[in-house]
């Protein structure tokens, strides 16, 4: 073997081994790190929900200050349009009162309606009146189970394409915002417009929520209706993601990934070192 090969492969090999330790430095670095910032390290990515528009004071709330939150649990049944006797998902479903999250940002006097938008880019909408009902919620579990890390609508009484899922951002206006299927002609309120469509299963006022330390349960179950409307909600056509996920899982443990790259460096140094030897002989 020429002298000049031999020199660039021993410098690949330095070249490699010092890769090999600068690595095993910054994982070792992460390891040393308290447990409870290795897990904010792992949270950064944390679902995000905007409360914005026509508010007082705009909110940027993450997963876990809204889980923080007074809790309320809805029994009810989701219904699709294009289905109207099948039940699509049925069960208690936990998360935040709708009402309370727009009282903390302070909505303005001249506002009229709610505008949802998802992180897929569906939007829908509710008025102002209806989204501050006891019962209309944004949910983050439903049967004890995490929404795969997201938060989505709601609505009892109202048909699916209401019941926006992935949801990232809330916009208060003052003007007739219609969300997708609204603006194509379905039901701005969700009801059917006076047809048999789902009926107003709002609790009565003395059944409302009066303590917001204390999860409140709401029981509500509306009939389905027998609309001929034909409507894919955004339930079937782009399911949340990660339904089967936590929202936080255990941060991956740092020591058993930095032993294991320093085994395999170790292990791709000596043979390196090897055949260098050997093709010098």
């Amino acid at each position: 073997m020429a002298k000049g090969q031999l020199n660039n492969m021993k410098k690949s090999t330095l070249s490699i081994v010092a890769t090999i330790a600068v690595t095993l430095f910054f994982l070792n670095s992460i390891a040393s790190l308290p447990t409870s910032t290795q897990a904010a390290l792992s949270n950064e990515n944390e679902w995000q929900l905007q409360i914005l528009g026509l508010v007082d004071s705009p909110l940027n709330l993450t997963l876990s200050e809204i889980v923080a939150m007074p809790t309320t649990t809805v029994q009810t049944t989701l219904y699709c349009v294009d289905f109207p006797t099948r039940i699509v998902e049925e069960g208690k479903w936990t998360g935040v009162q709708l009402g309370l999250l727009l009282e903390e940002a302070g909505v303005a006097p001249s506002a009229i309606k709610v505008a949802f938008f998802a992180s897929d880019g569906y939007s829908t909408d509710l008025s102002l009146e209806a989204a501050m009902q006891p019962d209309v919620i944004v949910a983050y579990e439903k049967d004890g189970t995490s929404l795969g890390g997201t938060v989505r609508i709601v609505a009892p009484g109202r048909w699916g394409y209401k019941w926006i899922s992935q949801l990232s951002r809330i916009e208060i206006v003052n003007y007739d915002f219609k969300g997708k299927w609204e603006s194509l002609g379905y039901s701005d309120d969700g009801t059917g417009l006076g047809r048999s469509g789902i009926p107003d299963v709002s609790p009565a006022p003395d059944s409302a929520p009066t303590q917001q330390n204390t999860t409140t349960t709401l029981p509500t179950d509306p009939t389905p209706s027998n609309s001929s409307d034909t409507l894919r909600t955004q339930e079937t056509q782009d399911p949340a993601p990660g339904a089967n996920e936590t929202q936080n899982p255990e941060p991956a443990p740092i020591a058993p990934i930095a032993a294991a790259t320093l085994v395999s460096g170790a292990i791709a140094g000596a043979l390196a070192l090897a055949y260098l030897r050997k093709r010098k002989q």
